[in-house]
């Protein structure tokens, strides 16, 4: 029995190196003589989004799928491209030899031997353990703790004012005197909700102000806090911070078309005095929060579009690189608005003036990269990364309804093009193999293929009921995964794969992730820790700016500078 199994095992690894020795002599000489020229890292140039100078590149395949599905010639898209089975002729000027077909066709149906495998590079980091230690006792990375004022005003209405007055005490300045009423009702106001008082308010607040000042502001400034105007004012700061736009910019400048259900969730959450933590755990993880009924849901599943907003270029060819500039801007967006620093900076190398190692910016890229975003462009030729939406549980109540004859006119015009479609680009490339294109062809392609795009997006956004469904953007989670730290941040050279987890040098109790979590609940749990020395520290900061025209640290998204601040 030992004998027949070593006899087995003998044959298997014959098969094998036989397998290898037909893709050295046959199959990876055609693809560098072929493909390479599109479709390579060697050549920098990966059209479609497919790589074929790796084994994984042909496995994972570009825009249309994998290439290549060992043993099965239909379901691989190669074999359909290469035997001109399908619209996507390759190569496109002239095809393969008889001879070269027939070994793509014998090397998919022996299993695809392919020994080309990706040896992942060792990147260092220069970033001593010692080096995040020392960090850690800078007095931003400290929690916050109540130091109580040395001396108080007798005239000061909040501890702020006790603070203040210190402070100019100790460098022997008097506090400034008292502004007028008129003046100080125009900076509540301008400042709460952007507008100005009207003469009758000033009138009422002069009056209120004589007869007992404290209780006059009071009353004020919770006035301006109820109002609705507060909201969209300080809605916009935040917008701001989120990057809030209508489109994507950045080259293709395809409209986000429901990037609205956002900026209206910020303004609510502001005019509901939603709490900052729970502000910030729905947008970095809203869905995957326990809710107790479907309004809940849906705000939560809205509040993840923070992720979703954002420059992005449609355009890019290489999918990984595109992945890689979409999580990095998501990272960027958090650690800028979140806790005021830039961990994007490690993205290439070491932070260069924090203790901030290349690894550590690659533990939360592997949280994100553990999501799939949704923000909704429709894909067409400018746009290869297009994405469809997140369905709301609830949905409008008064979202537009069509008739089922309306509907079925819509389907028919969406297969109408769809055929013209096809016919324009069988015509596409007789032109092309007969050496006659035209320009004029490649404009019609584009110009149907944008028909059938806004089409299909217009049928999908009606139920079979004609009802609108009520779409966001925003994200879900996807498989657990580790990111790849990227020697020089280069989508091409893989290094080491580092385990999910958070910023090291944040004085606050390591990010734990279990191997079957995103980490991205996990993760939104420790940035609203009540530990966590930045998050609470960076919007206080942030206010104090708005308020007083300077930020207590003047750099808002950097809160690091070398200055003696206390806490």
């Amino acid at each position: 029995m030992k004998q027949l199994l070593v006899l087995l095992a003998f044959l298997g690894s014959v098969s094998a190196n036989e397998g290898i020795v037909f893709f050295e002599k046959k199959i990876r000489p055609a693809l560098k003589t072929h493909c390479y020229r599109c479709h390579s890292d060697e050549e920098n140039r990966i059209k479609g989004g497919l790589l074929v100078d790796t084994k994984s590149g042909l496995l994972e395949g570009g825009d249309s799928g994998p290439a290549i599905v060992p043993g099965s010639l239909e379901k691989s898209i190669l074999w359909a491209s290469i035997s001109y089975h399908n619209d996507m002729e390759m190569p496109p000027k002239k095809p393969m030899s008889d001879t070269e077909i027939a070994d793509f066709k014998k090397w998919i149906l022996m299993g695809a031997p392919d020994p080309r495998t990706q040896k992942n590079i060792l990147v260092k980091t220069e970033v001593t353990p010692e080096d995040i230690e020392k960090g850690k006792s800078f007095w931003s990375y400290k929690k916050p703790i109540y130091l109580p004022p040395e001396q108080n005003s007798n005239s000061s209405i909040s501890k702020i004012d006790d603070y203040i007055f210190t402070e100019l005490t100790k460098k022997g300045i008097s506090p400034v005197k008292e502004t007028s009423p008129t003046t100080l009702l125009k900076r509540l106001y301008v400042d709460l909700v952007g507008l100005l008082p009207t003469v009758d308010q000033v009138k009422e607040f002069s009056y209120a102000y004589r007869k007992n000042p404290n209780l006059a502001v009071v009353q004020v400034v919770d006035r301006l806090l109820e109002s609705p105007q507060f909201g969209e004012r300080w809605g916009r700061h935040w917008l701001d911070l989120a990057r809030y736009a209508e489109s994507t910019g950045n080259g293709v400048n395809t409209p986000f078309p429901y990037a609205w259900r956002y900026r209206d969730y910020v303004i609510k959450s502001m005019n509901d005095d939603k709490p900052y933590d729970q502000f910030v755990r729905e947008q970095i993880a809203g869905d995957l929060i326990k809710v107790k009924s479907d309004e809940e849901w849906e705000q939560n599943l809205i509040a993840t579009g923070f992720l979703a907003m954002g420059p992005k270029n449609l355009a890019d060819q290489d999918r990984r690189q595109f992945e890689a500039d979409l999580i990095d801007e998501q990272i960027d967006v958090v650690s800028r608005s979140i806790l005021g620093i830039s961990v994007a900076c490690a993205r290439c190398h070491d932070h260069k003036f924090e203790p901030i190692p290349q690894s550590d910016y690659y533990a939360v890229a592997g949280i994100f990269k553990s999501t799939e975003t949704f923000y909704g462009t429709l894909k067409s030729r400018q746009n290869r990364h297009g994405t469809s939406l997140i369905k709301l549980p609830k949905g409008d109540p008064n979202a537009e309804k069509i008739s089922e004859n309306e509907l079925a006119n819509l389907k028919n015009d969406l297969a109408k093009a769809e055929d013209e479609h096809r016919e324009l680009r069988r015509n596409l490339l007789k032109e092309r193999n007969s050496g006659s294109l035209d320009q004029s062809a490649l404009r019609k392609i584009i110009f149907s293929e944008n028909k059938v795009t806004q089409l299909k997006a217009k049928v999908n956004s009606f139920g079979a009921d004609g009802k609108a469904i009520s779409f966001c953007m925003g994200v879900q989670k996807s498989e657990p995964v580790n990111a790849n730290i990227l020697e020089r941040g280069e989508v091409g050279k893989l290094g080491q794969a580092i385990l999910r987890g958070g910023v090291q040098v944040m004085g606050v109790s390591k990010l734990s992730i279990p191997s079957n979590s995103t980490g991205r609940l996990e993760f939104a749990h420790w940035l609203t820790s009540p530990d966590h020395p930045l998050t609470a520290r960076v919007m206080a900061n942030r206010v104090w700016e708005k308020l007083m025209g300077e930020g207590i640290v003047r750099s808002l998204d950097n809160v690091l500078p070398h200055l003696e601040i206390r806490n």
